[in-house]
């Protein structure tokens, strides 16, 4: 099987007093999107959110 690589852009806007380190955000991204896959025909193999 050919694996296919697949990138997201995303943006995630958040009020000042609720800063999340980019690693929970990473989490949570992760977690939804496997909450909709389907795991016979897509892995998630990870999630990273970085500063700009």
């Amino acid at each position: 099987m050919k694996k296919k690589k697949i990138t997201i852009i995303m943006s995630y806007d958040y009020d000042d007093k609720n800063i999340f380190a980019n690693e929970k955000i990473a989490e949570k991204i992760k977690r939804d999107l496997l909450k909709g896959s389907n795991p016979a025909h897509e892995k998630i193999e990870s999630v990273v959110v970085e500063d700009k």
